[in-house]
């Protein structure tokens, strides 16, 4: 009776422990040994070692057929019944440029997806890694890798390698330290690192020269690095829900920022330089201990604090007679 492979389906003698075709692991051993018949030395009553069965590494056929069944299960664009061997499985996924794998619940990739070199977007959103892969590493022409909603603590050195990389979604994790080794990635365009637990930011993100977008809201920042001025192509910048008492030095320099979010955050004031900021269309500094008075008037219209006023003494002036009436019917009782 033949043993069908459960990776490859093929049928194989019933003596084979691998699979003649993809290699893969039919039985253990150790069933072997079982099955031949046991010869008993009473004499003998030490305990036999049970012997250590080592697997070689995967041959690149063998990573094919693994990779094969992976996306047969995980991507809804690829179909294993599409393809007879492996020279068709090759052809059908040497091309793709993009690859979904959100929301999986995957812990590890396989090894075969470093074969997918023409890939420029890989979605492994929503997730459970808690590193990312060394498979992915030969994928150096990847544009836009999105991250968020893993377990990710750090990032690998070699994600500097990725030198087309200009979106980096990397929210929604679990990074107690900014991962350095981004700022090697001089064309990131944008950076989202918000909603983790990260206390502050690396000096040298004044690298990200092409910075157009930052987001590091909903961590415990305490201030933001002096370096930031250097990003003078930032165009919105969301700080919001942290631990700010202060903005960097120069800060108001920045005036190619259009939106800025600032709200939920511990400062007293904002630079003065600000005054001159009429590029602003969006700006929230909301639930921060700041004395609107004090604010220039182009951040009281952007923030309402000049209409609530205005309002305020329209409100007054059309409630001021009945109040006067009402205080002259006081007086006649």
């Amino acid at each position: 009776m033949s043993i069908i492979c459960p990776r490859c389906e093929s049928a194989n003698p019933p003596e084979l422990i691998y699979c003649d075709f993809c290699g893969y692991e039919l039985r253990s051993e150790l069933e072997t040994v079982a099955e031949a018949p046991a010869v008993h030395n009473e004499a003998d009553t030490e305990p036999q070692p049970e012997p250590i069965v080592e697997r070689a590494p995967l041959t690149e056929a063998e990573l094919w057929i693994e990779l094969g069944t992976f996306l047969n299960a995980y991507d809804a664009e690829f179909d294993v019944d599409d393809v007879r061997d492996i020279e068709m499985t090759k052809r059908a996924l040497m091309g793709r440029t993009s690859l979904d794998l959100s929301c999986r619940e995957l812990s590890a990739l396989p090894q075969g997806i470093g074969f997918l070199t023409q890939l420029e977007s890989i979605d492994l959103s929503d997730n459970a890694l808690s590193t990312l892969p060394n498979c992915l590493r030969s994928l150096t022409r990847v544009h836009n890798l999105e991250l968020w909603e893993n377990k990710l603590q750090t990032l690998p050195d070699w994600i500097v390698e990725f030198t087309d990389l200009t979106v980096l979604d990397l929210s929604d994790n679990k990074f107690k330290a900014f991962p350095d080794a981004i700022c090697g990635i001089s064309i990131l365009s944008i950076l989202d690192l918000s909603n983790n637990k990260l206390t502050a930011l690396s000096e040298n993100i004044g690298n990200l020269i092409h910075l157009l977008d930052l987001d590091v809201s909903s961590n415990k920042l305490k201030h933001l690095p002096d370096s930031l001025v250097k990003l003078n192509r930032l165009i919105e910048l969301d700080a919001s829900d942290n631990k700010l008492k202060s903005l960097p030095y120069r800060f108001e320099d920045m005036m190619e920022i259009t939106s800025l979010d600032l709200s939920e955050n511990q400062l007293t004031e904002l630079p003065e330089g600000m005054s001159d900021w009429t590029q602003l269309t969006y700006l929230s500094i909301e639930d921060n201990p700041l004395q609107s008075q004090s604010l220039p008037k182009n951040i009281q219209k952007l923030t309402g604090t000049e209409k609530s006023r205005v309002s305020c003494l329209v409100w007054f002036f059309l409630l001021s007679p009945l109040i006067i009436i009402f205080l002259l019917r006081l007086m006649t009782f």
